[in-house]
């Protein structure tokens, strides 16, 4: 699930969580279609943010990223905690691959 702004939406991007009045009315449901009407809509109501469903892949290739997590931990070697913060970070840019 992704939180981006409205005007980033493209079309057929699929709404994750509903759209909820502050009184707590669905005004769009979760799993709706954005459209080019939808997306005025949501603009003409304020709502600034909206969440889509997929992942946000980062904007840099896994390699530069792999390498920039090594590079801030050279300092830390033989240290058990970094060497575990460093061994998540790089299961984390997997799964983000």
């Amino acid at each position: 699930m992704l939180k981006i702004s409205v005007e980033s939406v493209e079309p057929g991007a699929v709404l994750a969580k509903p759209i909820v009045s502050d009184t707590g009315i669905t005004l769009i449901a979760e799993g709706v279609e954005v459209s080019g009407p939808i997306k005025k809509r949501l603009a003409s109501m304020g709502i600034t943010e909206v969440f889509v469903t997929g992942k946000r892949v980062p904007g840099i290739p896994k390699e530069e990223f792999v390498a920039n997590v090594n590079a801030s931990f050279i300092k830390t070697e033989g240290d058990p905690r970094m060497d575990a913060m460093k061994r998540a970070l790089l299961a984390h840019i997997e799964e983000l691959y």
